[in-house]
């Protein structure tokens, strides 16, 4: 396993190889949806990593 952090990079491009898989011919609506759900997830879990990123940064401003 790796040690480092995912970051929201690692998020999007996750998200965008869920949605490409939600798309392929011949898989079921069950797993096109799941997998679409779970690019969700990662786009979320993107944003949320962007904006803890946004605050750690303000935070840091405000204490020098």
């Amino acid at each position: 396993m790796n040690d480092r952090a995912m970051t929201a990079a690692d998020c999007r491009k996750l998200a965008s190889e869920y949605r490409a898989h939600a798309t392929q011919a011949g898989i079921s609506i069950k797993r096109a949806s799941l997998l679409t759900n779970i690019s969700r997830t990662f786009s979320g879990l993107a944003s949320q990593l962007e904006m803890l990123e946004a605050d750690v940064a303000a935070e840091q401003r405000t204490q020098r």
